[in-house]
């Protein structure tokens, strides 16, 4: 982090009534990203990217197009490998760990198009995110997890996402709404300690994206920790406990909502108009 955003992240964390959540005395942050670089061919995608998020915490990852958001979230989940730089979950390096060994570790990650699998009911969509958390295999997961556990399982995450009465129907044709809350449900079957989420409000009217909101912030109501990156910023200043600011690449302000979307340099980032919706200007 340069020296500028760590003078910003101890002005926003002091704002009186707008603290910051911490990690608990004694106890590791729920997620821990240390001096993380990559760098694809002449582009420096992400330059000594740094945070932490305390367990129980809603982090807003946010910037302007082409900041480094979604690396960034990219480069946590496994997908891509940093040039240099840690990752640890709950105190525990997962460096070096594939995808798949990062969701055994208690990692899961949402994607902002949703690509269910078509020919199954959304039912079977979940049941078979939660049969591979258990097989370790997608085309093991009917075969080693039995079916009736799993459906039942399936139908109480779409109970809990708000779109039960979709179980048994097919998940094609259905509104963008549900396939959205689809998504969480599925990132829950993985039974993760921490969900990366990747522009989960793209695409939805203003009502459906206050209400996918307002769930995915009840999430820490279940001992779950959040990182969110949206473009929708009224949302996520609405909901988040804390905010970090990338641009080009690099931290570029961290703290409480209300105090980093005053900042100068994240106003200039968002060339103002954005930041001033948030805050309802």
């Amino acid at each position: 982090m340069n020296p500028a955003a760590e003078v910003r992240t101890d002005q926003a964390a002091g704002a009186p009534g707008m603290s910051a959540p911490s990690p608990a005395v004694g106890g590791p942050p729920a997620l821990e990203v240390r001096g993380v670089s990559l760098r694809f061919g002449g582009l420096q995608a992400l330059d000594d990217v740094g945070f932490q998020v305390a367990p129980g915490e809603r982090l807003g990852l946010i910037g302007p197009n082409g900041a480094g958001k979604t690396t960034c979230l990219r480069v946590i989940a496994g997908v891509f490998a940093p040039d240099r730089g840690r990752i640890c979950l709950a105190g525990q390096s997962i460096d070096g760990l594939p995808p798949h060994r990062r969701v055994g570790a208690g990692l899961a990650m949402t994607n902002q198009i949703v690509r269910p699998l078509r020919s199954m009911s959304i039912a079977e969509n979940v049941a078979l995110a939660w049969g591979h958390r258990r097989a370790g295999g997608l085309l093991r997961a009917f075969v080693r997890a039995e079916r009736g556990p799993a459906l039942a399982r399936a139908r109480e995450l779409l109970a809990r996402v708000g779109i039960a009465d979709y179980a048994d129907g097919p998940a094609s044709g259905v509104p963008l709404g549900v396939l959205k809350r689809l998504e969480v449900a599925r990132a829950l079957a993985l039974e993760p300690r921490v969900v990366l989420f990747d522009e989960p409000l793209a695409g939805l009217n203003s009502i459906e994206a206050t209400r996918l909101a307002d769930l995915i912030a009840s999430l820490t109501d279940d001992g779950l920790t959040v990182v969110l990156v949206e473009h929708n910023l009224r949302e996520v200043v609405r909901v988040c406990d804390r905010l970090v600011v990338l641009e080009s690449g690099r931290v570029l302000a961290e703290g409480a909502p209300a105090t980093v979307m005053r900042i100068p340099e994240v106003i200039a980032a968002y060339v103002g108009e954005e930041v001033a919706d948030a805050r309802g200007a």
